[in-house]
């Protein structure tokens, strides 16, 4: 993995804002993500790639010669709790966040995030659109949107031969863009979805939408949803329905290990997902899920959790450059995110995942 090909396979600039003062010895940089809740799975798989980069970030000297801190909030998969929690970690002196995964609190986010002078940085699912100016929030998008995933995903279904498309997604608005992307490109094909479902989260079941879905006859089904629910929603369908002759396709959220252990295992099987290129040299990325696992102790890393490397990499890198070029722990926002847009251009020099003390 290098930080550049990881960037420029997938950029949408949204900018960066200003890097705060840090506190004391230190460079704080908080990490705001979902432990718990129906996002909950994962958190700490994320979390886990952040500590690798700022380990490689602390044995180089740190940022600008003081020691980087991760300080850790947690959204509880909640808007209202992941706010509090980001102003908890404004109040704690960092100078930047790294996620959330939630755009709904992303969007909210902003002008906080605004007023206090501190930077974000969305390392993997966000739909939210970037912006060119300060006043609605500097954002540095390090993966494709929602969006583009769907349409991605809707495209090797086309080339997949399938006829008849039922779309099912919660009302999150990451999960609702995908959809829109799969529904989109389909009908640019000349194949329109037979179906659309929407289901809640919070639903004890989901006998209404699989009756319409029966009724509709598909052959496939594209489903975007949290682990959780969407675990349960292909239970109760293989219950309701069965499975047999069905095609699954999955949204980026479905690629965490709680899915896979809550759904029924003769359902996953050959369910087919979409999720955002970590690399185009496949030997780094096989070396850095080598290290990853030694790392972990034989846990895997998710693709979320290459971003989450490459996100914290990719601020440290900006935070030196302005730093150095200012001279100070406190470079100004239009330095930091000059550099951001340097460090992520492909040009220069490239470093790999495990280089960055070079």
């Amino acid at each position: 993995m290098r930080t550049t090909a990881a960037l420029s396979l997938s950029l949408v600039l949204a900018g960066c804002s200003s890097a705060g003062t840090g506190t004391g010895d230190e460079i704080r940089i908080g990490l705001l993500l979902p432990y718990t809740g129906k996002d909950g799975s994962a958190g700490a798989n994320y979390e886990r790639g952040v500590l690798m980069a700022a380990d490689q970030v602390n044995r180089a000297g740190g940022l600008y010669g003081k020691p980087l801190h991760i300080s850790y909030a947690d959204t509880h998969s909640s808007v209202e709790r992941g706010l509090e929690g980001a102003k908890a970690l404004v109040d704690e002196g960092v100078v930047a966040i790294i996620g959330p995964e939630n755009d709904e609190l992303a969007r909210e986010l902003s002008p906080v995030l605004d007023n206090a002078d501190v930077s974000l940085v969305t390392p993997s699912s966000s739909s939210v659109a970037g912006s060119a100016t300060s006043g609605g929030g500097l954002w540095f998008r390090l993966a494709p949107s929602g969006g583009d995933l769907g349409i991605a995903l809707a495209r090797r279904m086309k080339s997949e031969g399938v006829k008849r498309v039922a779309v099912v997604s919660t009302s999150a608005e990451y999960e609702v863009s995908f959809a829109k992307g799969v529904q989109g490109r389909l009908k640019d094909s000349g194949l329109s979805p037979v179906a659309s479902q929407t289901i809640s989260s919070g639903a004890s079941g989901f006998s209404a939408p699989i009756g319409t879905l029966t009724d509709a006859a598909p052959d496939a089904i594209v489903l975007a949803a949290d682990a959780s629910t969407g675990s349960r929603f292909v239970n109760e369908f293989a219950v309701i329905a069965g499975s047999r002759g069905i095609r699954w396709y999955l949204s980026p959220t479905l690629e965490q290990q709680a899915f896979v252990l809550n759904a029924f295992p003769d359902i996953i099987e050959g369910m087919v997902g979409v999720a955002p290129a970590v690399s185009d040299n496949k030997a780094q990325t096989q070396a850095f899920s080598d290290a990853f696992v030694e790392h972990w102790k034989g846990l895997t890393p998710t693709t979320g959790a290459f971003f989450y490397y490459d996100a914290l990499a990719m601020f440290a890198l900006a935070f030196n450059g302005a730093a150095s070029d200012s001279q100070s722990a406190t470079p100004s926002s239009a330095s930091v995110r000059a550099h951001m847009l340097t460090a992520s251009g492909g040009t220069g020099i490239v470093v790999a995942w495990d280089e960055l003390a070079k």
